[in-house]
C-alpha cells in the first residue's frame, strides 16, 4: 500500500514526541522449571484514550499493529511482529530527528534476532539465542538510552541483567 509521504512525515514527528523503542530483556520460568530469557524489540506509540482514533487511524492507514488500551486512559499502538517493526522503523527513519539514532540500533536488534532465530526450533526446547547474542543485546538496551549509563533497563541494571544471562546459560 502507497502512503502519502506528508502523512509519514508527520507520522514521524508524532512518533518523535510519543513514540518509544526499546529493547525488552525478561526472564520467564518455564513448565520444566528451566529460566528462559526473552529478549523482545518493542516500538510504540502513545496517546491518552480520548485521542484512541488517532492510533487506530495510524493502524488502518499502515495495515499493520495494534491499539492496546492499558488502565482505562492510555492507549497504544504496536506493531506486533519483527516484520512490522522493521517496516514501521524504516518508513519513518528518513524523517526522524529524535529518535532517528535509536531507530537505527533498533534494526541493528532485530537483523540480529532474525538471524539467531533462523532454523531454530523453540519447541525441542532449543535456545533461540546464545549466550554471546545476549549479551550483545544487554549492549544494544543499553544504547537505547545512554543517559541511563546502564543503570536501569527493564527495571534492572545493566549488571543485573549480566547476571541473569550468566545464570540462564549456566542451566
Amino acid at each position: 500500500m502507497k502512503i502519502d509521504q506528508t502523512y509519514v512525515a508527520w507520522l514521524a514527528g508524532f512518533f518523535d514526541g510519543e513514540g518509544s523503542i526499546a529493547l525488552v530483556i525478561s526472564t520467564r520460568t518455564g513448565t520444566s522449571g528451566r529460566t528462559n530469557l526473552n529478549i523482545y524489540p518493542c516500538i510504540t506509540l502513545t496517546q491518552h484514550i480520548r485521542h484512541r482514533h488517532v492510533l487506530d487511524e495510524v493502524a488502518t492507514k499502515l495495515g499493520y499493529g495494534k491499539v492496546y488500551v492499558r488502565a482505562k486512559t492510555v492507549a497504544h499502538y504496536q506493531p506486533t511482529n519483527r516484520a512490522d517493526m522493521r517496516s514501521f522503523i524504516e518508513l519513518l527513519l528518513p524523517y526522524l530527528r529524535v529518535k532517528q539514532r535509536q531507530a537505527v540500533v533498533i534494526l541493528q536488534a532485530i537483523d540480529k534476532l532474525e538471524a539467531a532465530a533462523v532454523g531454530i526450533a523453540k519447541s525441542r526446547g532449543e535456545r533461540a539465542v546464545d549466550k554471546t547474542l545476549a549479551h550483545e543485546m544487554v549492549d544494544i538496551a543499553v544504547a537505547l538510552n545512554p543517559r541511563t549509563n546502564g543503570t536501569r533497563i527493564n527495571g534492572r541494571s545493566d549488571k543485573e541483567l549480566r547476571t541473569i544471562v550468566n545464570h540462564v546459560y549456566e542451566t
